[in-house]
């Protein structure tokens, strides 16, 4: 994964990452009953298929497993369980803070009006986004180009790409469970979208939950009328002031 040429290539081959229980097996194989079945359950839900954390979770276990709890000069003593709980904190922290640490970029920058008017509603279109992919997990990609981008009038779906770029999304297979409405949809050749990792979600969640969006949107609403309002009104004074000035040259 740490390839990028391989990372590319899964991307167009839209090679989806090991299912559920398949990570389950492995995590509880590679902890040999050092890991409660809890925190077991809880890795797998949160990390996924994602083949870089789990060799790091494996690693983690074996590491403070054949040290006895003791790693390294003057670190605190941690079991393979308490180490894999530290971790997956770490991990749970950093997709909150890419996530957020984009967010915070859409809000905040922009000097003129016009530009933070065009971030901000970019930003309002990724908290929509994010709602959908926490709801959803994953849904074709025309879907969340109607639901997001579509309606959006000036809104590009090149969005997208961007943050696929980013880490924060990722072209992925239909299900193939049952669960998908249209099962011929990989012959048809449709592009799937879902966050790039259950982490990503779970970030995505975050962003999106009741104690969070109302308030964002609510802010994010008024930033963008009251730009709007200014740029009518500034759209116009221009107006207005060509006109006293055509009004005065033609009296002259």
């Amino acid at each position: 994964e740490s390839n990028s040429e391989f990372h590319a290539l899964r991307q167009r081959m839209v090679i989806n990452y090991p299912p559920m229980d398949q990570v389950r097996k492995f995590i509880a194989a590679e902890a040999k009953g050092d890991l409660t079945e809890d925190l077991v359950n809880e890795i797998s839900s949160n990390v996924g298929g994602q083949l870089k954390n789990l060799r790091l979770f494996a690693h983690t276990i074996q590491s403070h497993r054949s040290s006895g709890g003791a790693v390294g000069q003057g670190t605190e003593s941690l079991t393979p369980q308490q180490a894999c709980q530290m971790l997956l904190q770490d991990l749970v922290a950093d997709s909150n803070e890419l996530v957020l640490r984009t967010w915070d970029r859409l809000v905040r920058d922009g000097d003129d009006a016009t530009n933070r008017l065009t971030r901000l509603k970019r930003a309002l279109r990724f908290l929509n986004m994010a709602k959908i992919i926490a709801d959803k997990g994953a849904l074709p990609r025309q879907s969340m180009v109607n639901q997001v981008f579509r309606p959006a009038k000036g809104a590009s779906a090149s969005e997208i790409e961007d943050y696929v770029a980013k880490g924060l999304l990722a072209y992925c297979s239909p299900p193939i469970d049952g669960t998908s409405n249209n099962p011929i949809s990989v012959a048809n050749g449709e592009l799937w979208l879902s966050a790039a990792s259950p982490l990503i979600r779970r970030a995505f969640a975050h962003l999106a939950s009741p104690e969070l969006a109302p308030s964002h949107e609510l802010a994010l609403e008024k930033e963008i009328l009251k730009l709007e309002l200014q740029n009518r009104d500034g759209q116009l004074s221009r107006r207005l002031a060509e006109q006293s000035a055509r009004i005065r040259a033609s009296a002259e």
